[in-house]
C-alpha cells in the first residue's frame, strides 16, 4: 500500500506500508496517514494519542502526549500515586517504530489489587463530533475496565486484544470498523459530546492472584478540542515532563512531589523546568490546590487517603490523588473567582470540605469543618443524580449556586 504525503515544508514523499503479518492489520502509520489526507482537505481539530515514549507530534498533526496520562495503584479501600515508571503497576507510554501505546507490568504477589490510569479529554467545541477509542494491544492475566465519567463502558479480558505476540508492532483486532478497515475487533468507543470535558478511567485488575499481570493500550482521540493541548502542554507546562525520563515521570504522577518542587521545599532540575515555565499565577493556583488536598498530616506522609469505593466501580473523589493538572484546566479559575484570589488555600479547602461527593475519609483526615461536612451531606441526600455519575462540581455544593463548574471524576 502506498501514501503519498505531504511534508512541512513543502516537499512530498512516496511512503509504502506493509502488513506485518499478511493479514489486515495495519500499520499505525497508514492510520495516520489517511486522516491527515482528510484533515488536508478540511478544517478540523487535531488527533491525540495518550501514550508514547515522549512528548511528540507524527505525521498528520497527531499528538503524542504520554504526559497527559495519570496513573495510580489501589488497594480495595485506598489508591496512592504511582510515580515510578518502572516499578510494578505504573501505567507508562511506550513506543516502537511508529506505534504508541500505554502499558502496565504488575508482579506476582503485587500488595496492590488494582491500578488505575486517568486522561482528561474533551471534544472540539464545534458541531464536530469527535471519536475517542481504547483499543487493547495486550491482555494477559488481567481484566481491564474502562470507563467515561464514571461510567462503566466495556469490560475488556485477555481475548479480546487478540494478539499473542508481537503486539507492539499492530493494532490486533481491536480498531475493527472503527476505522473504517473492515474487520471486526474489540475497540472502545466513548461518545464525547462536542464542547464536552469528560474523564476516561481505565482499571486493571489481575485475574490470577500471585502471577504477573500486564496490559498494552491504545488510546487514542480525533477532532479533539486544542484547548486540552493548550492548557495541559502550555498553560501547565506538561510538556516539560514529557521527555519519557523516571524523574519526570515522578514529579507528573506525584501530587507530594509536585507540592514540594512549587513550595521550594525540593529542587531538581526538572522541577526547575516546570517551574520556570509555569505563569506566575498558575503556579500560585496549583500550590494553592495542593496544599489544600494535601493538608492532613498523614496525607503529608504518603499523598494517600483511604476511600470508599461505593460500589466495585464507582469512586468518591479524592482530592489528595487527583490530578491537580486536569483539575485546573476544567475548573480551578471558577474556584480562585469564587474565592478572590489565586492563592486562597483555605477557601479551596473548604470548598473541598463542602462537596458531597469527595471522600468522607478524606474529610475526616483533613479535618474539615462540621459546618461544611454537614451541608455536603445535605446536598447528596438531597440530590438526584445516579450514584454511577462521577461528573463532579466542586462548585456545585450548596455555597455558591451562581457558578457551576464541571470538575470530572
Amino acid at each position: 500500500m502506498m501514501y503519498l504525503t505531504s511534508k512541512s515544508d513543502g516537499s512530498q514523499d512516496l511512503m509504502m506500508y506493509l502488513a506485518h503479518d499478511g493479514s489486515q492489520n495495519l500499520m499505525r502509520q497508514e492510520v495516520v496517514m489517511a486522516s491527515a489526507g482528510r484533515r488536508r482537505r478540511r478544517s478540523s481539530p487535531l488527533g491525540i494519542d495518550f501514550g508514547g515514549d515522549r512528548h511528540k507530534t507524527e505525521s498528520g498533526n497527531i499528538l503524542i502526549r504520554p504526559e497527559f496520562v495519570k496513573s495510580e495503584a489501589c488497594t480495595t479501600k485506598k489508591c496512592e500515586d504511582c510515580a515510578d515508571k518502572t516499578g510494578s503497576g505504573c501505567w507508562n507510554g511506550a513506543s516502537a517504530g511508529v506505534y504508541d501505546w500505554v502499558q502496565v507490568h504488575v508482579n506476582a504477589n503485587d500488595p496492590k489489587d488494582h491500578y488505575v490510569l486517568e486522561v482528561f479529554a474533551a471534544c472540539s467545541s464545534s458541531s464536530t463530533t469527535g471519536s475517542w477509542m481504547v483499543y487493547p494491544k495486550e491482555i494477559v492475566n488481567a481484566d481491564v475496565k474502562v470507563y467515561l465519567d464514571g461510567l462503566l463502558k466495556k469490560s475488556l479480558r485477555d481475548a479480546d486484544s487478540n494478539c499473542a505476540s508481537n503486539c507492539e508492532d499492530k493494532y490486533g483486532a481491536a480498531v475493527g470498523s472503527k476505522l473504517g478497515y473492515g474487520w471486526a475487533g474489540s475497540a472502545v468507543s466513548l461518545a464525547i459530546a462536542p464542547g464536552q470535558k469528560a474523564r476516561i478511567r481505565i482499571v486493571l485488575t489481575p485475574k490470577t492472584s500471585g502471577s504477573p499481570a500486564r496490559a498494552k493500550l491504545g488510546i487514542m482521540g480525533r477532532n479533539f478540542d486544542d484547548g486540552v493541548e493548550k492548557c495541559m502542554s502550555t498553560k501547565e507546562c506538561l510538556a516539560a515532563l514529557g521527555d519519557g525520563s523516571p524523574e519526570s515521570f515522578e514529579l507528573r504522577n506525584s501530587n507530594p512531589k509536585q507540592r514540594d518542587c512549587l513550595s521550594g521545599a525540593s529542587e531538581s532540575s526538572t522541577c526547575t523546568q516546570w517551574k520556570v515555565c509555569l505563569p506566575d499565577d498558575q503556579e500560585k493556583k496549583l500550590l494553592a490546590f495542593l496544599r489544600a488536598s494535601l493538608r492532613a498530616p498523614a496525607l503529608e506522609e504518603v499523598g494517600v487517603v483511604t476511600r470508599n469505593l461505593k460500589t466495585n466501580e464507582v469512586a468518591c473523589l479524592d482530592p489528595s490523588s487527583a490530578d491537580p493538572e486536569s483539575w485546573e484546566c476544567e475548573c480551578v479559575d471558577m474556584i480562585v473567582e469564587k474565592c478572590g484570589s489565586a492563592d486562597d488555600e483555605t477557601c479551596m479547602f473548604n470548598t473541598m470540605c463542602a462537596h458531597a461527593d469527595v471522600c468522607a475519609e478524606w474529610k475526616t483526615a483533613s479535618n474539615c469543618p462540621t459546618g461544611l461536612e454537614q451541608n455536603a451531606a445535605a446536598t447528596k441526600r438531597s440530590s438526584h443524580v445516579s450514584t454511577h455519575s462521577a461528573n463532579i462540581s466542586l462548585l456545585d455544593t450548596g455555597l455558591d449556586n451562581t457558578l457551576q463548574g464541571k470538575c470530572s471524576q
